[in-house]
């Protein structure tokens, strides 16, 4: 199920930079922009109503505080109602009872109750008071919220595997938006992004098929160890195209004829009145598309590529082992922080950027990335040996 709804995440993904690309590169951005924010609002209406049918075609989401319990009590009370008359004595018994009960709970005196429930209040009162009781307080609360959900986080041993899940986030080699502002700075078109990211999403349906078959044949740690394996191997030709012509620590001729390139594209873009002798100087992929750019985005983006399928690969697994390893009345809770986790690499990383914001020392934030990486598959791998004994993929041969 997992797999599919993957599958179907990156279809769209697939076809949406697609189009979208081209429209702003051979028409203009404006309704490029248009059809984005026109789509944005047809599919408000169609997420919603496919919400409310989730909701009516599931009892249990009506109750705040449903348990399956309830929920086997509604569906018993559902088939009762399409039965016999004899289950429906066996009903009206039953409400009898539900009434008796609920008399001999109305009998109890008034001042009980309140007592009750000031008790109730008592309990939570001290809880509320320290969240609520000062700015300092409101503003650390999320911390002491992550510090809480860790301590729990902490006691499963996928833990381990969802540590390198986060760091699979830590990371400027992807397909987010600071590639692709260097890659503008490089002089890539809309399009050529809308048709690399489209390339992207198809590595990842590939992934989402070959996921169910990969468990299959080798299991599920192992399939998670194969996807890890091949993220890293693909991304070590990224940072290897630092070094050659057109990347960060290649040679200088290069690097500045790069930085020629972009400023006769930013110049043709914002300014298409000048003279021709005035924008002639522009030379780079806008004008001779795939063949303009250079060897080392060439490599780069090969490598980023051939990444999403382990990126998917990994991710379809280390989810996996979650739903297979945390209690049911306990998944939002070590989901939520599992999310949580994620969300504050990712910050951390574009706080990274923010320090090493020139696209020419781009490489800095790339070695860094793939240092995170390489951590990942080996936190993964301390979770594979805890977990079947041996870190080596025996059945995958």
């Amino acid at each position: 199920m997992s797999a599919t709804f993957r599958f179907i995440d990156l279809c769209t993904n697939a076809f949406a930079p697609l189009l979208t690309g081209q429209l702003m590169t051979y028409v203009s951005s404006m309704y490029g922009a248009v059809f984005i924010g026109s789509w944005n609002i047809c599919a408000f209406f169609i997420e919603y109503w496919l919400i409310g049918m989730v909701y009516r075609m599931n009892p249990a989401l009506h109750s705040k505080d449903s348990t399956i319990y309830e929920l086997e009590v509604i569906q018993n009370e559902e088939l009762m109602k399409s039965s016999t008359g004899h289950l429906g004595k066996e009903t009206s018994s039953q409400e009898k009872q539900l009434k008796e009960n609920e008399s001999s709970v109305e009998s109890v005196p008034i001042a009980d109750q309140n007592q009750n429930k000031s008790s109730l209040k008592s309990v939570k009162s001290p809880e509320s008071k320290k969240q609520h009781s000062s700015f300092v307080g409101k503003l650390f609360f999320s911390f002491i919220a992550l510090y809480r959900g860790w301590r729990h986080y902490i006691q499963y041993k996928v833990a381990v595997a969802g540590v390198a899940l986060a760091f699979l986030y830590f990371t400027v080699l992807g397909f987010d938006n600071i590639t692709i502002g260097y890659a503008y700075s490089q002089g890539m078109t809309e399009s050529i992004l809308g048709i690399i990211n489209a390339i992207s999403a198809c590595f990842g349906i590939i992934a989402s098929v070959a996921y169910p078959f990969l468990r299959k044949r080798v299991g599920l740690v192992n399939t998670g160890l194969i996807g890890l394996t091949c993220q890293i191997s693909c991304l070590a030709l990224c940072v290897v195209s630092l070094w050659l012509p057109g990347g960060t620590f290649g040679p200088a001729s290069d690097v500045q004829m790069s930085h020629v390139n972009v400023s006769c594209t930013t110049q043709l873009y914002i300014n298409t009145t000048l003279p021709a002798n005035e924008t002639f100087c522009f030379d780079s992929i806008a004008d001779k598309g795939f063949a303009g750019m250079s060897t080392s985005l060439i490599v780069l983006f090969s490598g980023i590529l051939g990444a999403r399928f382990g990126v998917w690969t990994a991710d379809l697994v280390i989810t996996q082992l979650f739903l297979e390893s945390v209690d049911e009345s306990e998944r939002g809770l070590v989901n939520g922080f599992q999310s949580s986790l994620n969300k504050l690499m990712d910050m951390l990383k574009f706080v990274m950027v923010m320090f090493i914001s020139d696209p020419a020392m781009f490489g800095y934030p790339a070695i860094v990335s793939y240092c995170f990486i390489c951590s990942a598959w080996l936190l993964y791998a301390v979770y594979k040996k805890r977990t079947t004994g041996s870190i080596l993929c025996k059945g995958c041969l």
